[in-house]
């Protein structure tokens, strides 16, 4: 069965907004949490999360500041994109 376009866009555009209200949650309310500072004893949340495809070796990388409704110092800006190889 092949995936149309809409489908598609409907399903990255859910998948983001469940990410984004995952980000935004308090840790108490499920939301996300660093495993390694919370092994350390300290509760709190990382920058981002980094998503790996395994077949390609594509990272990706998704940061609390890149949402509309982060309040606070935003990531630079002023990086290169890496060039495809």
């Amino acid at each position: 069965m092949e995936t149309t376009k809409e489908e598609l866009d409907k399903r990255v555009k859910e998948t983001f907004e469940n990410i984004s209200k995952w980000f935004e949650q308090p840790i108490s309310d499920g939301g996300i949490f660093s495993l390694l500072l919370r092994m350390k004893g300290i509760e709190a949340k990382p920058e981002g999360v980094v998503f790996h495809n395994l077949q390609t070796g594509q990272m990706v990388k998704l940061r609390l500041d890149m949402f509309k409704w982060f309040k606070g110092d935003k990531h630079k800006r002023n990086v290169e994109p890496r060039k495809e190889k």
